[in-house]
């Protein structure tokens, strides 16, 4: 998707917080007018206000007039923001386009990118993807669910750069234009069902993840869980299925204590997981996702390996 020109279109972001601020900038600089809104009352003049207003940006902060939707062509909502607040319903009323803070990165980037969702283990997949491609010598960016704006990181990169995007279902709730290179959802559990409402919508927002994948993109999917096999067998994209329980024709599977990748009828041991320095099984399946991602996106082994090795995990989210 080549990177796009927002001159002419104005656009209502809503929630003040680290994605709505990124996803303004990106914006702005791609020639958007673009209004900026959170029910709190800010101090615009405390940085960073003044330089996202020196970028462009209105500020409307300490309230949220569904007037606001007046003339806007696009409303793009952190991912806090429920579809149910006033404002939220009213722009689905009017038939507004919504967009994740998301789609504006996968809107303002050329680079490959890999998406990352599941219900457990996102972070730590997502961190220790970004660590084997960082190894191999490419531009990459970590963002996503992970604590930064994904826009801001991804805004202007060329093709020859990736991003590895850690994906919530509320992020991908409104994506409508990812691409993703490799992906992967990790498991389903039932999750935020407050937001979305039954465990069949939460599992097909997640799904969402690999929407527009192609024959030349991959899935990487646990073929443990009965619901993502399933899954798998519906795609367009190359499926590659990793499993703790089963020895696969074709995949990346624990044969004892090593790590496996099987195609083509033959067998190659990966790495054996007393080298890692993340223990416990779930983390096993953290690592032959991002082993059979690496493995897709053209990452020798030797370069896998090391970069598993060498990973000590992700501080835990309290």
């Amino acid at each position: 998707m080549s990177i796009m020109d927002f001159s002419g279109k104005h656009f209502l972001v809503i929630g003040a917080g680290i994605s709505g601020r990124a996803a303004s900038l990106a914006l702005a600089g791609h020639g958007g007018s673009v209004t900026l809104n959170d029910m709190k009352a800010i101090d615009t003049a405390e940085q960073p206000w003044p330089d996202i207003k020196a970028a462009g940006v209105q500020l409307v902060f300490g309230s949220q007039e569904t007037a606001l939707l007046d003339g806007m062509d696009v409303v793009v909502p952190s991912p806090v923001i429920s579809p149910e607040i006033p404002i939220m319903k009213e722009a689905a009323r009017r038939g507004l386009p919504i967009w994740s803070e998301v789609e504006v990165a996968c809107r303002v980037t050329d680079a490959d990118m890999i998406g990352i969702t599941g219900t457990n283990g996102k972070t730590t997949t997502t961190t220790l993807v970004g660590e084997i491609m960082k190894a191999t010598g490419r531009q990459t960016v970590v963002g996503g669910n992970i604590g930064y704006g994904l826009s801001a990181q991804a805004d202007n990169l060329p093709k020859e750069a990736v991003v590895v995007a850690e994906l919530s279902s509320f992020q991908l709730e409104f994506t409508h234009s990812i691409k993703a290179k490799a992906a992967t959802i990790l498991n389903i559990t039932p999750d935020h069902l407050d937001r979305h409402k039954t465990m069949d919508c939460y599992i097909q927002v997640k799904e969402g993840i690999a929407r527009n994948q192609t024959e030349e993109d991959s899935c990487v999917l646990n073929y443990d869980d009965p619901e993502l096999r399933a899954f798998g067998s519906t795609l367009k994209s190359k499926v590659i299925y990793f499993s703790r329980r089963e020895k696969l024709d074709q995949g990346v599977y624990m044969d004892g204590d090593r790590i496996v990748y099987r195609h083509g009828g033959k067998t190659e041991p990966v790495l054996d997981v007393k080298d890692l320095q993340i223990i416990g099984g779930h983390n096993h399946e953290n690592v032959m996702t991002a082993v059979a991602i690496s493995l897709q996106m053209g990452v020798p082994i030797p370069v896998i390996r090391e970069a598993c090795m060498a990973f000590k995990g992700v501080e835990p989210r309290i």
